[in-house]
């Protein structure tokens, strides 16, 4: 039953993020500032809403981490590291450190 109810609610969670609101709220850029500015992520935010396949990564830092929509990743704190989230459509979505 208790594994039900877990499945259950797991299922809602992913269709809420189906409408274009929850997937704003999702990518909020300010939720993205864990570490402020350690990694030098305001000097990127330029690329927010851009495609991500025409940019060159050449641009991004060698340790920069890209999050396509829906892909597993680990969630360790490495501050000094650029991340960049992409969305359902392969834009860039947010920039953060974190």
């Amino acid at each position: 039953m208790r594994g039900a109810v877990l499945a259950a609610l797991m299922l809602a969670g992913c269709a809420a993020q189906d409408d274009p609101a929850s997937r704003a709220a999702l990518f909020n850029p300010d939720d993205f500032t864990v570490a402020g500015n350690l990694c030098g992520a305001s000097d990127y935010k330029h690329l927010v809403g851009e495609p991500f396949a025409e940019m060159h990564q050449a641009a991004l830092p060698a340790n920069a981490r890209v999050i396509r929509h829906n892909m597993a990743n680990t969630l360790e704190y490495a501050p000094g590291r650029i991340n960049v989230i992409l969305d359902g459509q392969g834009k860039v979505a947010a920039i953060g450190c974190f």
